[in-house]
C-alpha cells in the first residue's frame, strides 16, 4: 500500500507541477496583454497624448474595460497558488510515506552513502525548501513571486490613477482583498508547509471530513449565544454605531463655518467617513479584541458584548481577525493614495488612531493600580473622539485654526465623559450585592480604569472576602446624583465651557 500510494503521488506531483508551470506562462502572456493595451490608449501616452489624439493614432477604452481586464490574470494567479497548496501538502505527505518505507530499507545507497533509499522528496527539499534549502534558490523564488505581484499590482495602481473615482473604488474593492489573500496564502504555502499539513491532518482526525460510510452532519463548535465569525468580521462593534454620528455632525458644523463655496464634494466626504469608521476604526477595535481576548472570554456579560468569537478555536479566531485587520488597513491606505483630497487627512488619521491604540494597550497591560494610570487611560480613549471630530471638520474644508483646536478639545472632554460613564456601568457589572456596600472582586483592581470609577458612584465599595452575594444586576451607578469631581461631570462641564 505504501509503494502504490507513493507511486501515485509521484505521478500526480509531476502532472500538477507541469500544470503550474504552464499556468505561469499563461499568466505572463496575459500580463503582457494588459500592458499592451496601454500602449494604444491616449490616456497613457504622457506628453505625446495630445498629438496622438489629434492624429487619430490612439484610442480611449471605456473605464469598465480596465476594471474588468485584470480579472483573468488574477484568476490564473489564484489557480497557481491553489496548485501550490496541493503540491506542498503532497510533498509533506510523500515525506511521511518515505519515512515509513525507509523502515524496510535500513542500508544507505551505494552511490550516495549519506542517503537511504526512498529519500527523493527530502533530497529535493534540501535545496528547494524556503526554510532550510539553498539561499540562492530562495532568492530566485522571492524574485519570481515578487515580480508577478509587483507587475500585476503596479498595473492596477498605475491604471487606477488615470480613471475616475468610481472605477478606482471598483478596482480597489474587487482586487485589493484578493491580492492580499493570494499573498498570504502564497507565504503560507512556501514557509508554513508543516502547519498546513498539520491543519489538514487535524481536520481529518477531528471528523471534519468524515468517511463515506459515516456521513453525518458535522456538529458546530459555536459557543451558545456567541456571534458568528462572519457577523463579527463584517461589523466588530455594532453597539458603537452611535459613534459614527461624530464625523457627520462635525462635517455639518465645519461646512457652516467655511461656507458652501469652500466645502469639498460630498461624495469625497462620504468616502472619507466610511473609510475612517468602517475600515480604520473597526480594525482598531479588532486589535483591541485580540489583545483583550482572555478578559472578554471571562467577562460576565460576554454574550451581550459580542466580542471576538472563539467557537472554532482561539488560534483560528485570532489569525482570521488579523487577516481582516490587514485587509482593512490596506484598503484604507489605498483609498488615501487613490482619492487625492483624502490623502493627508486619512494618512494623519491612520497614524493618530494607531498611536493612541498602542498607548492605550500599553497602559492597559501595565501592573500599576494607581489613579494616575486610570486617568491616563481615560484621556487616551477620549482622544479618539478628538480624532473623529477633527477629521469631520477637515473633511468640510476647515483649516488648522482656533475653531478646529477648540472643537478638538471640546470633543476630547466629551469623549472622556462618554467613556467614563460607560465604564462606570461596566465596572458595576463585575461587582456583587450593592448598593451599600458594593462588593468588588480582587481581580478588578488590575483594571484601574474601571475600578477607580466605582469611587464616584456614591456606593461604599468593599472587596469580596467570602463567597460573593448575587451579582449587582440592579445597580444603576450613574442614574442618580454623583460627585461634581466625577470624571464624566468634569468632562461635560469642560466641553460645554469650550463650546
Amino acid at each position: 500500500m505504501l509503494l502504490v500510494d507513493y507511486q501515485a503521488l509521484r505521478d500526480d506531483e509531476r502532472a500538477t507541477t507541469n500544470s503550474q508551470a504552464a499556468l505561469a506562462s499563461v499568466f505572463v502572456a496575459l500580463l503582457a496583454g494588459l500592458f499592451a493595451i496601454l500602449v494604444g490608449d491616449c490616456r497613457f501616452r504622457g506628453a505625446s497624448a495630445a498629438a496622438a489624439r489629434a492624429q487619430g493614432s490612439c484610442y480611449e477604452l471605456a473605464e469598465p474595460v480596465y476594471v474588468v481586464a485584470p480579472a483573468l490574470p488574477v484568476a490564473v494567479l489564484a489557480y497557481i497558488v491553489m496548485l501550490g497548496t496541493q503540491i506542498t501538502i503532497k510533498s509533506f505527505y510523500m515525506r511521511a510515506v518515505e519515512n515509513e518505507l525507509r523502515a524496510y530499507v535500513p542500508k544507505p545507497m551505494a552511490a550516495i552513502p549519506a542517503v537511504t533509499a526512498a529519500s527523493g522528496t527530502e533530497l529535493l527539499l534540501a535545496i528547494t525548501s524556503p526554510r532550510r534549502g539553498s539561499r540562492a534558490y530562495l532568492v530566485m523564488l522571492v524574485y519570481l513571486v515578487t515580480t508577478f505581484i509587483v507587475a500585476l499590482a503596479g498595473w492596477l495602481v498605475f491604471v487606477s490613477f488615470k480613471l475616475g473615482l468610481g472605477a478606482r473604488l471598483g478596482m480597489l474593492l474587487f482586487y485589493g482583498p484578493v491580492l492580499l489573500l493570494l499573498i498570504r496564502q502564497g507565504f503560507t504555502v512556501n514557509t508554513g508547509g508543516r502547519a498546513l499539513l498539520r491543519v489538514a491532518a487535524s481536520k481529518l482526525a477531528d471528523g471534519g471530513y468524515p468517511a463515506m460510510a459515516a456521513l453525518v452532519p458535522v456538529p458546530t463548535r459555536k459557543v451558545p449565544g456567541e456571534r458568528s465569525m462572519w457577523s463579527y468580521l463584517l461589523l466588530p462593534r455594532p453597539q458603537d454605531l452611535i459613534k459614527w454620528l461624530f464625523i457627520p455632525v462635525a462635517y455639518v458644523v465645519g461646512s457652516l463655518l467655511v461656507g458652501p463655496s469652500a466645502t469639498p464634494a460630498h461624495l469625497t466626504a462620504l468616502v472619507g467617513w466610511l473609510t475612517f469608521e468602517y475600515l480604520l476604526y473597526q480594525a482598531r477595535y479588532q486589535w483591541n479584541d485580540i489583545r483583550g481576548l482572555t478578559d472578554d472570554i471571562n467577562h460576565p456579560a460576554r454574550q451581550e458584548r459580542g466580542r471576538l468569537p472563539t467557537g472554532r478555536g482561539t488560534k483560528f479566531a485570532v489569525s482570521t481577525s488579523i487577516l481582516v485587520i490587514a485587509v482593512r488597513m490596506a484598503l484604507a491606505v489605498t483609498v488615501a493614495l487613490v482619492v487625492t483630497p483624502l490623502t493627508w487627512p486619512l494618512l494623519v488619521a491612520i497614524g493618530g488612531v494607531w498611536v493612541f491604540a498602542v498607548a492605550y494597550e500599553a497602559l492597559r497591560t501595565q501592573g500599576s493600580e494607581s489613579m494616575g494610570r486610570a486617568v491616563a487611560i481615560w484621556l487616551i480613549v477620549g482622544a479618539g473622539y478628538t480624532l473623529r471630530t477633527s477629521f469631520g471638520l477637515v473633511l468640510a474644508g476647515l483649516v488648522l485654526d482656533w475653531h478646529l483646536a477648540a472643537f478638538a478639545v471640546a470633543a476630547w472632554s466629551f469623549g472622556v465623559m462618554f467613556v467614563t460613564l460607560t465604564w462606570a456601568i461596566e465596572a458595576t457589572g463585575h461587582c456583587f450585592g450593592g448598593p451599600d456596600p458594593l462588593f468588588y472582586p480582587p481581580a478588578l483592581r488590575a483594571k484601574p480604569h474601571l475600578f477607580h470609577l466605582l469611587r464616584f458612584t456614591g456606593s461604599r465599595i468593599t472587596e469580596v472576602t467570602s463567597p460573593p452575594p448575587p451579582e449587582a444586576l440592579t445597580i444603576k451607578p450613574v442614574s442618580g446624583r454623583t460627585s461634581l469631581t466625577a470624571p464624566w461631570n468634569i468632562g461635560v462641564l469642560r466641553a460645554c465651557l469650550i463650546w
